[in-house]
């Protein structure tokens, strides 16, 4: 949490500076920040903090891939995680600034809560909506069903969003949990199919 704490401090003189660029979500961006982790571990409560990126391209009409790396190191054990997703998507666009998608990918995560490594793989079905609103906002959510081959399935929800800093990048904030397992992700995202100038050109005219 500290350094999710300290990551928001830095960016608050930028605020000011968000501005409407997107005409419809994009599917197409680069999202890295710092995860800060709640968990709910077997008789005991711990936390800990690391990083995220997420990777995520359209590769033809409403069709894009992704893939996601999350790793935290946790406090007051001698214990770390990951988790790691690699899939495919579509997306629609039932309004110009509304997009409902859907999501299958290979999931692998790994746990050591100070008492050896337990690995396992499985599918995760994810699927959720993005709208924009106002000037320079984004707000999304969803929710993932997951099926791991030793650890059972379970569904948990996610809701975030994005603030404009500038045409191409965005303050970004996601939050889910994880049956009684809190994750929160602080960063950015570099948005690569937005025009660069666009929205200042639409305000000239």
């Amino acid at each position: 949490m500290k350094r999710t704490g300290a990551l928001t401090l830095l960016l608050l003189p930028a605020l000011g500076l968000a501005q409407s660029v997107a005409e419809e979500p994009s599917y197409h961006y680069l999202e890295m920040g710092l995860v800060d982790v709640d968990l709910d571990a077997p008789g005991q409560n711990l936390g800990g903090d690391g990083y995220q990126f997420e990777y995520s391209v359209e590769v033809r009409d409403h069709v894009h891939l992704f893939g996601a790396y999350e790793t935290f190191e946790i406090d007051d054990v001698d214990g770390d995680g990951a988790r790691k997703l690699l899939g495919i998507g579509a997306h629609f666009n039932p309004l110009e600034k509304l997009s409902v998608f859907g999501r299958v990918a290979y999931t692998d995560v790994d746990l050591d809560v100070g008492m050896g490594n337990v690995g396992d793989d499985g599918v995760s079905a994810i699927g959720g909506v993005r709208y924009l609103i106002g000037d320079g906002w984004e707000i999304r959510g969803g929710a993932e069903y997951v099926t791991l081959d030793q650890g059972g399935s379970d569904t948990f929800a996610t809701v975030g969003g994005d603030f404009y800093l500038t045409d191409v990048v965005a303050l970004t904030l996601d939050v889910d949990d994880r049956n009684g397992t809190t994750v929160a992700m602080l960063g950015f995202r570099f948005y690569f199919d937005n025009d660069p100038g666009s929205s200042r050109s639409r305000r000239r005219r």
